[in-house]
């Protein structure tokens, strides 16, 4: 199975620790993944590389929906897994606009306690992406109030898991508690 990710920005963050250690062990299992960046390498895509897992940057900061169309055609990946807001519309694209549609995957990583407080392109993005939240195949949410909460601004709702945002904790440090 081929999964591409496809994420704003590989700079430090949770969300992107979470990606760097999913790809971690999704690629000893034999799942190849890919990553395709808005923001280009950042801090892990050379991390991303050496575990075996392709980066694929991005021209501009602009260029969302031309990144994915290219990371699909060059990696031809069997599901497509947006990350956030700022992707989830562009792996839409990705994803739908082909003669066979892919599998679409979407995790949504904050709350949404007041569009207002959103920045405008935020905001502009959420709309757009609350009128195609229906098309995709998933939306994750990595809290239920994060689901309760797009689901009241208009997320479709039949599709939506709550996977709890959580990293495994080594072994050494539950030892040392």
């Amino acid at each position: 199975m081929r999964v591409l990710f496809v994420t704003t920005t590989l700079d430090v963050g949770g969300a992107e620790v979470m990606l760097v250690e999913l790809a971690r062990h999704l690629v000893p299992a034999g799942i190849d993944v890919g990553v395709a960046s808005l923001a280009g390498d950042g801090a892990h895509g050379e991390t991303l590389r050496e575990i075996g897992a392709p980066v694929f940057p991005a021209l501009s900061r602009r260029d969302g929906i031309g990144l994915a169309r290219r990371a699909v055609a060059a990696f031809a990946p069997d599901v497509v897994h947006g990350g956030m807001y700022h992707v989830n519309v562009a792996a839409w694209t990705g994803a739908r606009l082909r003669v066979r549609p892919l599998p679409l995957v979407w995790t949504v990583h904050q709350s949404l306690y007041d569009l207002r407080q959103e920045k405008p392109t935020t905001r502009m993005l959420l709309r757009r992406s609350r009128r195609v939240s229906g098309a995709g195949d998933m939306i994750t949410y990595v809290s239920d109030t994060s689901r309760s909460q797009h689901r009241a601004f208009g997320f479709e709702p039949r599709r939506a898991r709550t996977l709890t945002n959580s990293i495994a904790v080594p072994e050494q440090a539950q030892a040392a508690e």
